[in-house]
């Protein structure tokens, strides 16, 4: 499990340093501070690799059946970016600035090359590679006239980590990484690689704003909770406070109460609910997050609200008391929206991965530093993924 990159990179399991005289230097502790990672050495022979997806470059460090060791360093974006030579001309293009790769690796990706400096407004000409060799790249149509010191990138459609994988296997886009791996080991496996990864995804979607559209579920009168939030603030004399706006774009206000000690005061009026998520739904929302008053020591209605969201076809339902019952309000609805807003993207970027490599072992880092598998990764556990990881492997490296 690859975790974050300083000068180098860092892993869990195992850890690595870095010098400018003898550059990477992998130093296995198979067993020695990594459960997970003496289990994967007493197990058959397979591929594995630790990957860390950063917020620019994604690192990744495959090993092989036989022990060797293979290293790739990609844009975390997952298209190779590369400039026009010249010595290129019709629908060759050569470029010694690209690193090379297998032949026909980049057969079907698309070649775009950016709009010419004199006409930056035109759109990008695309094509596709038929046959790629060393630093050269035959195209389908030809280059337009003065495509020479022009920029390009080659966008093969998969995320970074598999891009990754493709690269240190040397396979094409039409070739299944997961034939190639099974046919690579001996004997019977019942999964042709092992995958792990931290990732930056989560914490990017939050820091961006580019997560999933949210509407909060909360008790009558709560409307503002997050909005008022725990009253600090960091900036005592700043006469104009610019608050960030909350991550749940709608609020619903459900008439229901429930007592300290968890008896039911005012019951839940189930036909309210469901016609209030119905005019969320229309609106295009399609994430819940769910939080009411005291669910904590009696969660009956925040469940009632969640079987009346998944029967209208909310893919994404977050419930605070099933992700963090605790006693403070606030805590619980910060939660339960972080969740729902992440989560959707969380999950297909998981599902890109899964399509790509579906026999994988696949498991991904939370933010308390441990691995689940990618299935159950949540987006609550996804904000410090990277960072987690760095803590884990620099534990590991401290005890020696």
């Amino acid at each position: 499990m690859v975790i974050r990159r300083t000068n180098g990179f860092r892993l869990a399991g195992f850890y690595c340093r870095v010098s400018a005289r003898c550059g990477l230097v992998l130093q296995f502790e198979a067993g020695r501070h990594c459960p997970t990672h003496r289990n994967m050495t007493e197990s058959k022979p397979t591929w594995q690799f630790w990957i860390d997806v950063g917020g620019t470059f994604t690192d990744c460090i495959g090993r092989a059946p036989d022990g060797t060791l293979h290293t790739r360093k990609v844009l975390s974006s997952g298209v190779v970016k590369g400039q026009v030579g010249q010595t290129s001309i019709g629908c060759c293009v050569v470029d010694h600035s690209r690193s090379p790769e297998s032949d026909n690796f980049f057969l079907d990706y698309q070649f775009v090359l950016a709009p010419s400096p004199d006409s930056p407004n035109h759109k990008p000409f695309k094509t596709t590679v038929r046959s790629s060799n060393d630093q050269t790249l035959i195209l389908e149509r030809t280059l337009p006239d003065d495509a020479v010191d022009r920029p390009y990138e080659l966008v093969g459609g998969e995320p970074a980590p598999v891009l990754g994988i493709r690269s240190m296997l040397g396979l094409r886009l039409d070739e299944s990484i997961d034939d190639h791996v099974s046919a690579a080991q001996p004997g019977d496996v019942s999964t042709s690689c092992r995958v792990r990864l931290g990732t930056t995804r989560g914490t990017n979607a939050l820091l961006e704003r580019k997560g999933a559209r949210v509407a909060l579920v909360t008790t009558f009168g709560f409307a503002d909770l997050l909005a008022i939030g725990t009253q600090a603030r960091p900036k005592l004399f700043e006469l104009d406070i610019q608050k960030p706006p909350t991550l749940a774009e709608q609020v619903i206000e459900v008439t229901e109460r429930i007592a300290g000690d968890g008896k039911v005061l005012t019951p839940i009026d189930g036909a309210q609910v469901e016609q209030a998520l119905r005019n969320v739904r229309a609106a295009g929302i399609d994430a819940i997050a769910v939080c009411l008053l005291n669910a904590y020591v009696n969660a009956e209605h925040e469940q009632i609200i969640r079987k009346i969201a998944q029967s209208i076809g909310f893919s994404q339902v977050s419930v605070s008391t099933d992700l963090s019952p605790t006693i403070k309000m606030l805590d619980r609805c910060d939660t339960a929206v972080v969740d729902a807003y992440l989560s959707p993207v969380i999950r297909d970027y998981v599902r890109q991965l899964r399509r790509a490599i579906p026999q994988a072992s696949l498991k991904l880092m939370t933010s308390s530093g441990g691995l689940v598998d990618g299935d159950s990764f949540a987006g609550k556990d996804s904000i410090l993924s990277g960072p987690a990881g760095g803590v884990v492997g620099f534990a590991g490296a401290a005890n020696e």
